[in-house]
């Protein structure tokens, strides 16, 4: 009744794979949901399943024998799931969802890595980060997750809308500039048209490659003086 009839929510799960009942999974899901005569379409809903998890955030690394000195030591994964999370497959683009443009999701702190946003035909429309900062507190935390999260913009030549609790929730456009948000900790609604994408980038076309090709160059112009 809040989302209202014909709209899409979209929001953090957590989601149990069942399919096998000996080993069941548990994922750190986003899930887009359609609002249909005022009740979720549970069948034509999208699922994003995280990939980058957090060590002893999320999962215990190392499986087993890890797992076992962290418990001696008091270390656990802090999710209290069995061995915590599993990860997801990888970055994705949903596609499919109604009224939406197709949009790359990123949970949490995945939007700090770069090169995470599908490319050539999967290459979304724009980026949708959402995080729990909460935890952070009134600490530089959310600022700086947000800040990192603009990168991602720039990077990508995409625009980027962020949804965090207890963090810093905004619009960005392809270019790194805000143009709609609202400060960590405050409950508001931020309502904002979607900037236009750019052009595929450089960095969107050749990855990490440019920084390794100068990283090289740099040596390679170097060594010559080194050895003298």
């Amino acid at each position: 009744a809040t989302v209202g009839s014909d709209r899409v929510l979209i929001t953090g799960v957590v989601r149990r794979d069942a399919t096998n009942p000996v080993n069941q999974r548990y994922y750190n899901s986003l899930i887009a949901l359609p609002i249909r005569d005022g009740a979720p379409d549970l069948a034509g809903a999208s699922i994003y399943d995280k990939h980058r998890l957090v060590p002893f955030g999320e999962f215990t690394p190392l499986g087993g024998m890890l797992a076992r000195a962290a418990e001696n030591f008091g270390l656990v994964a802090l999710t209290n799931i069995g061995d915590g999370y599993s990860a997801g497959p990888g970055p994705a683009t949903l596609d499919s969802v109604p009224g939406v443009p197709p949009f790359a999701p990123q949970i949490c702190y995945e939007s700090i890595f770069p090169g995470f946003t599908p490319r050539a035909g999967d290459r979304p429309e724009w980026i949708l980060n959402v995080s729990n900062d909460a935890w952070f507190g009134a600490l530089v935390g959310p600022i700086q997750g947000f800040n990192q999260a603009r990168y991602r913009a720039i990077e990508e030549g995409l625009p980027l809308i962020r949804a965090a609790t207890g963090g810093v929730t905004g619009v960005v456009d392809p270019y790194g500039r805000i143009t709609a948000r609202a400060r960590a900790g405050v409950d508001a609604v931020v309502d904002s048209p979607l900037p236009v994408a750019l052009a595929p980038t450089i960095y969107s076309l050749v990855g990490n490659a440019v920084y390794i090709f100068v990283v090289a160059g740099a040596f390679a112009l170097g060594w010559p003086r080194r050895r003298r």
